[in-house]
């Protein structure tokens, strides 16, 4: 599938599988050289994706377009498992700052 990245007024296209890591996918941007690899963080409708989901379980789709934000402190945390109603398991990532209703709100935001 092909996936488009958008940076500023950047548009990259990358060839990928839906089973592929977004862990993966971030290495294999080419847009916004100046940021490092770890310093971009992925958005895909509103939701920031996590190093281990996978493309397809994450929502995207052949002709998706992502984000990239820059973030200049990647997360320093723990992930958190929550298994959902659905039975699917997802991690979370959370340090000491991070409520209880934030952990509610990654929930529900995940795409099912």
């Amino acid at each position: 599938m092909l996936v488009h990245i958008k940076w500023a007024s950047h548009l990259e296209g990358i060839y990928c599988h839906e089973t592929d890591s977004v862990l993966q996918l971030r290495q294999r941007i080419v847009s916004a050289p100046s940021i490092p690899s770890e310093h971009k963080q992925l958005v895909h409708r509103g939701l920031l994706l996590q190093d281990d989901m996978t493309l397809g379980g994450a929502g995207l789709a052949d002709d998706s377009t992502v984000h990239i934000v820059p973030n200049e402190q990647p997360f320093k945390g723990k992930a958190m498992y929550v298994k959902t109603c659905s039975g699917a398991t997802r991690s979370i990532p959370v340090n000491e700052h991070f409520r209880i209703e934030d952990l509610k709100e990654e929930v529900y935001c995940y795409p099912r």
